[in-house]
């Protein structure tokens, strides 16, 4: 059993999807309780994957925990598997009431919100069997700053799958079919627009690179007013698109020439790994798990958080040499096939409960 906070189109949603139909498919018996709904319901409905959606109208621990110790009580998996902070919390004190033979948490982040969710994370952080760490940053994190012991911490980093996000067609018609601009490089981002991922600093380059270059940022959340404010104000708004949410991102990537991303954290992010698998090459900021997928003048360019004039020059260096932008691009496509196909983060963590699960018997 799986459980998550809700189902919206983000890293740790898509990660949980791909694992629980991948789980399916080697023959476990598999289901999602999902605190709230989201759009990605339909990927699991797809996946022939039993949903229970909560709908809860907050995150209220007593509320949630009521409700998930009573689906845990009756349904008796042999493991539950929760994923991001809220669905953690309910699941570790739910999983032990319940006597469930392997509990495991998924660690995504290297920041928490505020003291009190260091604070709960750190004493209930004692009641997983196992910290599932989506990267090697999230896991010294989670050992050094929350306090999890590393005996409990094993890193199974995520996948994708390449293969869907293979150009079939060529840039300009997927341009045009999209409305985007055929006659200028265009720079994108797919992110939910929320402080963490700093799309006023990817704003503040584009309008420092030197030469006319176009930005799309696929996405949506509370900062999008702002920061369609900030981009009038910087006097880009001509050329910036603001798509709002899609549900497929794979034609967006194809329309783009660099995939920027200047978030101020990251555990692992899977934007990076689409945009690498679309044979992009990545301008992203050096922060958290990006490192163990970026690298540097090979795949794309690392550069300070936070710091718009080194993000605007590593994109104008790419930019103004087509021919090494295309080799670090198809680079890394390479290494999202390679390295990071969701066949082998479905593989890790079956052998994860396999393991564990013979350990406690």
């Amino acid at each position: 059993m799986h459980v998550i906070g809700g189902l919206h189109r983000g890293g740790a949603e898509k990660m949980l999807v791909r694992t629980a139909v991948g789980l399916r498919e080697l023959g476990w018996r598999v289901s999602v309780v999902s605190l709230r709904g989201g759009p990605l319901a339909d990927d699991l409905e797809t996946g022939g994957v039993p949903l229970r959606d909560l709908a809860l109208p907050q995150h209220g621990l007593v509320t949630t925990l009521k409700s998930l110790a009573a689906i845990v009580r009756r349904e008796r998996p042999d493991v539950l598997h929760s994923w991001m902070f809220h669905a953690n919390l309910a699941s570790r004190i739910a999983g032990r009431m319940a006597r469930v033979p392997l509990i495991v948490s998924s660690e995504h982040t290297l920041e928490q919100e505020s003291r009190r969710r260091y604070v709960a994370n750190r004493i209930t952080g004692r009641l997983p069997h196992v910290h599932h760490c989506v990267s090697q940053a999230v896991a010294d994190f989670a050992a050094d700053k929350i306090g999890l012991s590393r005996q409990r911490l094993v890193v199974i980093r995520n996948g994708i799958d390449p293969g869907a996000f293979e150009r079939t067609e060529d840039r300009d018609g997927v341009r045009m079919s999209l409305g985007l601009p055929t006659d200028v490089p265009l720079v994108g981002c797919v992110a939910q627009l929320k402080p963490v991922k700093r799309v006023d600093v990817l704003l503040e380059a584009v309008a420092r690179v030197e030469r006319p270059v176009g930005l799309v940022l696929v996405g949506d959340g509370l900062e999008r007013r702002s920061l369609e404010t900030l981009a009038v104000r910087l006097e880009i708004a001509d050329r910036v698109r603001f798509s709002g949410e899609q549900p497929d991102p794979r034609p967006w990537l194809h329309a783009l020439d660099v995939f920027a991303l200047a978030s101020d954290v990251e555990g692992l992010p899977v934007a990076a790994l689409e945009a690498m698998a679309a044979g992009l090459p990545v301008v992203a900021t050096s922060v958290g798990g990006t490192p163990e997928v970026v690298s540097d003048e090979v795949t794309g360019l690392l550069v300070p958080r936070g710091d718009p004039a080194a993000l605007a020059a590593a994109l104008d260096s790419l930019l103004a040499d087509r021919d090494r932008a295309a080799v670090m691009g198809a680079r890394a496509r390479d290494r999202a096939c390679a390295e990071f196909d969701a066949r082998r983060m479905v593989s890790e963590i079956n052998e994860l409960y396999r393991s564990r699960l013979e350990d406690r018997r």
